[in-house]
């Protein structure tokens, strides 16, 4: 095995040290093992042995007599330095023995070298041996066990018993010794693993000791400027005649974020005293009920604004307790600052006391948000915040609950806490009863501290981060000359700091959380946005997505406001669409300055935003004017040659078509059957051609409708659907048409449109080849003053390449004679008279759809 100590020599001593305990303590074990197990070992020969029985209790006494003074040295501190002989002679002992009694007996066939392989495994796995000490051992045990064997003379040697032995004697051996290595490799790891383990806790103690020095005079060097700070402003505010209102404010926002400053320096410097025992207790006797009335008394001023109401319900005698004043005033404005926090506006807290034998009980119970039953171990750990995201609702720094915590177990009392989430939560705080009796003129209320310093620290235990819920600005109506900017941050001081300096030369609205942010965002479409980073219900980067992924949002230019100095916030702010970021604390000068910046940019932006819309407007524009002349031409073109077709054809059909009839009609052709069956195949041709000259005539006078009346669309319907019940075959027509279908229109017209578009599904159905039932379905639907229509058939559907066309006159994908291409030109033409649009949707191989509208009869 490699050392592991090569570069480390003082870790190698003291792994010896540790070695030579553990072998002392392993040794012993042995040796008193031995000198119980080795004489209990004659009631083998009772039964083996009865001739040797007084021989071989001899050779187990002389063992024993070996192993006692090694027993009793091992106890002695002279031990430490022949510990490794003193192992030895222990194994070895008990070795000899048996061997003595193996050579005495039946030699190799003596059962007793079981014994052996016995020491062996208890030797190599109780004693800390090294592989070479563990090698030499069993090759002594090995040794010995042959001489025994060949030395031996009364019993005939038997060399196939002999070699069995010696076989297990050198198997038990090989196990043992790799176990025994294996084990002593782990025993070496460990050691060095608890070293390190051992020296990385010193070093985390000195850290500890380190952090707490540090933040100790960090929180004394701090306290120094902030009071100098804060006694200037409150001089200034007590003489309210020479200041603005304007800069009142800003001094009131300024002393009570100071005062939240001075309470966490104080804090965090009480916890690192008493962390180091350093906070000296002046225990004295305190009635409790009076003590809390001031206390609830004082709190009133943070309860009110959000409309709490403070209740007590104190025992009607005196508690008295033995307590620090100034321990126990922090307790009771703790938890009352934690439970109006915690609580909605119009909320009720109950302060209670009441008197145990030997103890007082206060209770401060809410109405408030409560805690779940998982956090609720861990409330009073600190640092701990039950809610740790970026999108946490309140503030704090988690020391207050771990303060109380320290500070009543430091006045040998206890608090503990109940709670349901949004059933409120019971603060229970139990303090020993004091020994000392009550003077009946002690002051019952709190002293009231004149010293400036003294008054400043407990203003800081009362000032609350304040977050209303009625102080958003937002507004209707802005002033069109002005940008609007939406300001979102939870911290009330810090909206109202931004507003402040900003309504002057913008339309200014605020959010006070990521939700409402949004909401706004999307309602009033601000030019730019102050977003804050840490926010409740959606935190900043979030919002930012959401904005800078929707296509309504995403010009809003978005200024990201964090305390995150690190490259890795300014960089993830960048990819998730932020415009600019600014890092706290900042400027007034700053804040205006990139502002102005964003908004000129989101300027620019929409100039030109508005001016490729125009383009594109423009172009299109273009584009439908010269379709429509294009399309204008080709009508106009094939208008005139429908035209001249119709002057030409039209007089000639007449007379034709009202001599075949007559002549039909003659009585002295009714027994001429070959005579009739041609005249009929002549009218039907004519016919024929007469409808093409009808739909010449709408095509080239598209104009030209018949009066628009009311009428049924069922009942036209009815009507397209009998004159093409000869092209139905076994096609499946549904119709799901609401009861009320009365329409404005041409009815012929519309019968004819119904009529084309029922023609064209039945010829779709032609190329199914049998591979399931060809249908129609036809739907009407009554919406607002429009009758929606809806033909959809489950045919061969359209080719993409060709649906563009479809319109078209002349337009056909049929064969010659198959017709003519106007139907769906016509039908078309027709459906814009009545103030609608034909449209058209296709699925090629599945199916088509036809739609349009027609104007309500009421």
């Amino acid at each position: 095995m490699s050392n592991p100590f090569s570069d480390n020599k003082e870790l190698e001593n003291d792994y010896r040290e540790f070695d030579t305990d553990l072998r002392i303590r392993q040794t012993r074990i042995g040796a008193l093992l031995a000198l119980i197990l080795v004489p209990a070992g004659s009631s083998l020969e009772y039964f083996i042995y009865p001739e040797y029985l007084g021989d071989f209790f001899m050779i187990r006494i002389a063992c024993d007599l070996v192993l006692l003074p090694v027993y009793l040295i091992l106890f002695k501190p002279v031990a430490r330095y022949f510990v490794k002989w003193l192992s030895a002679i222990w194994a070895l002992t008990p070795t000899i023995a048996i061997s003595m009694m193996i050579y005495l007996a039946d030699g190799s066939q003596s059962p007793y070298y079981a014994g052996l392989n016995l020491m062996i495994i208890v030797t190599c796995q109780l004693l800390p041996y090294t592989l070479k000490e563990s090698i030499a051992y069993c090759c002594s045990v090995l040794l010995l066990y042959v001489l025994a064997c060949l030395l031996h003379t009364t019993t005939a040697f038997d060399p196939n018993i002999f070699y069995n032995n010696v076989y297990f004697i050198i198997l038990t051996s090989i196990i043992s010794v790799t176990a025994g290595y294996y084990y002593n490799k782990r025993r070496v790891q460990d050691f060095v693993l608890n070293h390190e383990l051992d020296e990385r806790n010193k070093r985390l103690e000195e850290l500890d000791r380190m952090k707490s020095n540090f933040f100790a005079n960090v929180s004394h060097e701090l306290r120094t400027p902030l009071t100098l700070i804060l006694a200037p402003i409150q001089q200034l505010l007590q003489s309210p005649t020479q200041i603005s209102d304007k800069v009142a404010e800003l001094l009131h926002t300024a002393q009570d974020n100071g005062l939240r400053l001075l309470k966490l320096v104080n804090d965090l410097l009480e916890v690192i005293k008493l962390e180091e025992s350093k906070t000296k207790f002046d225990f004295e006797a305190i009635e409790v009920n009076a003590f809390l009335a001031a206390t609830i008394g004082s709190m009133n001023s943070i309860a009110t604004p959000k409309n709490i109401t403070l209740k007590n319900e104190l025992y009607d005698g005196d508690i008295v307790i033995a307590a620090d004043s100034y321990a126990l005033e922090r307790i009771f404005l703790n938890i009352l600052a934690n439970s109006i926090k915690f609580t909605p506006e119009n909320g009720t807290i109950i302060v209670s006391s009441k008197l145990m034998e030997d103890c007082a009980i206060i209770e401060i119970s809410d109405t408030g948000i409560g805690i779940s039953q998982e956090e609720l171990p861990f409330i009073f750990d600190r640092f701990h915040q039950v809610d740790s995201s970026s999108t946490r609702k309140y503030q704090g720094s988690g020391i207050g609950l771990a303060l109380v915590k320290e500070l009543v177990e430091r006045m040998y009392g206890e608090v503990t806490a109940e709670s349901k989430p949004d059933a409120g939560t019971t603060m229970r705080i139990t303090l020993p009863i004091s020994d000392t009796e009550f003077e009946q003129d002690m002051v019952k209320d709190m002293p009231i501290k004149s010293n400036l310093i003294e008054t400043l620290y407990r203003d800081a235990e009362l000032v609350l981060p304040i977050n209303s819920e009625n102080d958003e600005i937002e507004s209707e109506t802005f002033d069109k000359n002005k940008a609007i900017v939406l300001v979102v941050d939870d911290e009330h001081d810090m909206r109202r700091f931004l507003v402040n300096s900003l309504e002057e030369n913008y339309n200014v609205i605020s959010a006070r959380d990521g939700k409402e942010g949004l909401e706004m965002a999307q309602k009033y479409m601000p030019d730019v946005m102050l977003l804050d980073l840490m926010l409740p219900e959606i935190d900043g980067l979030e919002v930012c997505k959401q904005l800078k992924t929707n296509t309504d949002t995403r010009k809003i230019k978005i200024m990201l406001l964090t305390a995150r100095v690190d490259e890795n916030s300014k960089i993830t702010a960048l990819d998730y669409g932020a415009d600019d970021f600014l890092t706290k604390p900042f400027s007034q000068l700053e804040v205006q300055t990139r502002l102005r910046n964003l908004y000129q940019t989101a300027k620019l932006e929409s100039d030109l935003r508005q001016q490729n819309k125009k383009l594109e407007e423009t172009l299109q524009e273009l584009q439908k004017t010269q379709a429509s002349l294009i399309q204008s031409e080709k009508l106009n073109a094939l208008g005139s040659l429908a035209a001249g077709l119709l002057h030409e054809v039209n007089n000639p059909l007449n007379y034709a078509l009202t001599a075949i009839q007559t002549v039909l009609i003659d009585p002295d052709l009714k027994d001429n059957e070959d005579l009739q069956d041609t005249l009929t195949d002549i009218n039907e041709g004519m016919q024929r051609i007469q409808t093409i000259v009808s739909d010449l005539h709408t095509f080239a006078h598209p104009s030209e409708t018949e009066r628009q009346v009311a009428f049924s669309f069922n009942a036209a319907l009815e009507s397209a659907l009998r004159f093409t019940a000869h092209e139905r075959k076994n096609f499946l027509v549904k119709k799901e048409l609401d009861e009320n279908d009365n329409v404005i229109g041409s009815e012929s017209h519309i019968v004819q449109v119904l009529i084309n578009l029922l023609s064209n599904a039945y010829k779709a159905s032609e190329g199914l080849n049998g591979n399931h039932q060809p249908q129609i379905e036809i739907i009407g639907k009554c919406d607002a003053d429009k009758f929606q229509i809806k033909f959809k058939d489950n045919g061969i559907g359209i080719k993409e390449d060709v649906i563009k066309h479809i319109f078209d006159p002349f337009y056909t994908t049929g064969d010659v004679g198959e017709g003519m291409g106007l139907g769906l030109s016509i039908s078309h033409t027709i459906v814009e008279n009545h103030g609608s649009t034909l449209q058209v949707r296709s699925k090629e191989g599945e199916e088509t759809e036809f739609s349009f509208d027609l104007p309500m009869a009421h």
